[in-house]
């Protein structure tokens, strides 16, 4: 926050990268901090970028990011004709105001924006509400393409819902979607599991509801008319862990005689050939936006064939994660587990709940490789947790684990 005499107040995201040689900030980031030096989001700044030799620091106010170049595009003075592009009946309107906020920033990586956009036509004055991700790379162009095949068979389901796709700027890497509301799902499940209050008017009966249709919801999705062209399998989806054990030898010693031994039960299942339905790829329940009635599937970069368990087994294991860490609070996130996996298995019954726990036990490997290689953490906690999300894993498999003693 940014104070002037007078009272006039501005609040800027300042992104620290440390630490780099003053080469970093080279020529092609000094080009685009001149640039966007006088963004409207910018002021009072003149000079949005800055290396502070002491610190051995780039200082950078956003919307400057030389990974997401978009960024500062469609927040500056040109947004309203970068906008109106992409929303149906509006192309020859005049923009009145476009109001943006950051909603999810990963530095380097992506960045989602909120637009409330003002048009003025021949029906009058319109408001709309818009998403807008920035993206590094031309992956916005992937979640776009599958965005559009699923809208079209979505239309006739009443669990299956995602945001309408309105967009994808090449030039700029940019991604526009309709609005469908906040991901409110996966910041309830945070707060059930810290056992903190859900927010005014929610209360578990809601978020019951929401867990029940987010299973529904994977089931439509498996029966829809779709043909994704990657292809994950149990086995292919197993592989990359084993790749990970020289990672989790340097991040959590003391766990990866365990981590060794989960893989090699993990290769033991009986699962052969697999019958691969149409998935998320990853999903979890900071993929869901919108309320218990109105749930839609975010982040379809990932689309692919899998088996039915594929995006049930990462749910669960997400949803899970943050108690089997902090197993002494959020104790009602076994019982939505519990809800989402009875949901899940009666509505497909090709799966059985074999294949699931395998598939359960697969993703928590994964989750412990996270939260060995996470930083901020002390290395006494970090190996409890680990270990307890392996030793769940052990349990979805009937498999004693290695007897490891806390503290």
């Amino acid at each position: 926050m940014v104070e002037a005499p007078g009272g006039t107040r501005w609040e800027h995201t300042v992104v620290v990268t440390a630490p780099v040689s003053p080469d970093f900030l080279g020529p092609e980031l000094l080009h685009l901090s001149r640039t966007a030096a006088g963004h409207p989001a910018a002021r009072p700044f003149t000079r949005l970028a800055v290396y502070v030799e002491d610190l051995e620091m780039v200082l950078l106010i956003l919307p400057v990011d030389p990974a997401l170049p978009g960024l500062a595009q469609i927040t500056g003075r040109d947004r309203g004709r970068l906008l109106i592009r992409h929303i149906k009946n509006c192309h020859d309107a005049i923009v009145r105001r476009a109001d943006w906020a950051i909603r999810r920033y990963i530095p380097a990586r992506r960045c989602e924006l909120a637009f409330t956009i003002a048009t003025e036509g021949s029906g009058g004055l319109t408001e709309r509400d818009v998403r807008v991700h920035v993206f590094a790379d031309d992956r916005g162009r992937i979640h776009h393409e599958n965005m559009e095949a699923i809208w079209s068979v979505v239309q006739d389901l009443e669990h299956l819902q995602i945001p309408q796709p309105l967009g994808y700027d090449p030039d700029h890497r940019l991604l526009f979607s309709a609005s469908v509301g906040d991901r409110v799902l996966g910041r309830w499940v945070r707060r059930i599991e810290s056992d903190r209050p859900l927010p005014a008017g929610v209360d578990l009966g809601h978020v019951r509801r929401c867990i029940a249709n987010a299973a529904r919801a994977i089931g439509e999705l498996q029966r829809a008319d779709l043909s994704p062209t990657l292809d994950c399998t149990y086995r292919g989806e197993l592989a990359p862990l084993h790749r990970s054990v020289r990672l989790m030898r340097s991040a959590q010693a003391v766990a990866a005689p365990e981590f060794q031994r989960l893989l090699e039960s993990l290769g033991s299942q009986p699962i052969g050939e697999e019958t691969l339905v149409p998935a998320h790829g990853r999903l979890g329940p900071d993929q869901f936006a919108g309320d218990a009635d109105n749930l839609a599937i975010l982040d379809w970069g990932r689309m692919c064939l899998a088996s039915p368990a594929l995006d049930a087994a990462s749910f669960l294991a997400r949803l899970r994660c943050g108690h089997l860490c902090r197993p002494t609070r959020g104790r009602a996130i076994e019982e939505l587990a519990d809800l989402f996996r009875s949901e899940f298995l009666a509505g497909d019954p090709d799966v059985t709940s074999d294949t699931l726990a395998a598939y359960e036990a697969l993703m928590l490997a994964r989750q412990a490789i996270r939260v060995a290689r996470r930083r901020g953490q002390q290395r006494g906690t970090a190996t409890r947790r680990v270990h307890r999300l392996l030793d769940a894993a052990f349990q979805h498999l009937e498999v004693s684990p290695t007897r490891y003693h806390e503290g």
